[in-house]
C-alpha cells in the first residue's frame, strides 16, 4: 500500500503498482521459523541503540517468526546497556552494518557467553542498506532475516 502511495504522490502510480505487483508474492515466500526466537536488533554500538515495537524491521522479525526482545519498550530507537540484552536472552543477534566495524561489534558480543545467541554462535550481520530504509529492497534483507533466524531454529 505504501509504495502505491507514493507512487500516487510522485505522479508514477502506474509503476508503483506493477512494483507492488512483483513485490508481494516475493512477500508472501517470507519463510517463517517453526518456533519464536528472542531476538536482539543491534543498530548500533556505541550508543547501544536498538529498536522498538514501531519499527519496520520489527515488522520484519515478527513475520519471519522472531520476537523483538524490545518491542515493549517505547520510542524507535531505545538506547540499552549490555546488562539488559543479558536479561534478555536473545536467541539471536542481528547487527545492522550501520552498527560499526561488523568484526569488532561481533568479537565485543563474544564474551558475553551466558547469552544464547552467542552461545550458540546466533550473530549475523545485516546490511543495513537493506533493511534500515523501508522500499523495495528491504525484501530482500528482510530474506536474510527469516533465513538467519530459520538456521537457528
Amino acid at each position: 500500500k505504501t509504495m502505491i502511495r507514493v507512487g500516487e504522490i510522485l505522479g508514477t502510480e502506474k509503476i508503483a503498482k506493477n512494483g507492488a505487483k512483483r513485490w508481494r508474492p516475493r512477500l508472501k515466500q517470507l519463510h517463517t521459523s517453526t518456533k519464536p526466537l528472542r531476538v536482539f536488533y543491534q543498530l548500533s554500538a556505541k550508543p547501544l541503540l536498538t529498536l522498538g515495537k514501531s519499527s519496520l524491521i520489527n515488522e520484519v522479525i515478527s513475520r519471519c517468526g522472531g520476537v523483538n526482545v524490545y518491542d515493549q519498550t517505547k520510542g524507535a530507537a531505545p538506547e540499552v546497556d549490555v546488562e539488559s540484552v543479558i536479561a534478555q536472552k536473545p536467541d539471536v543477534i542481528l547487527i545492522s552494518q550501520f552498527a560499526g566495524d561488523q568484526v569488532d561489534v561481533k568479537e565485543a558480543w563474544r564474551r558475553w557467553t551466558m547469552i544464547p545467541a552467542v552461545l550458540h554462535n546466533r550473530l549475523e550481520t545485516i546490511p543495513s542498506s537493506l533493511i534500515d530504509r523501508p522500499g523495495p529492497r528491504i525484501l530482500i534483507g528482510a530474506t536474510q532475516i527469516c533465513r538467519a533466524l530459520n538456521q537457528a531454529d
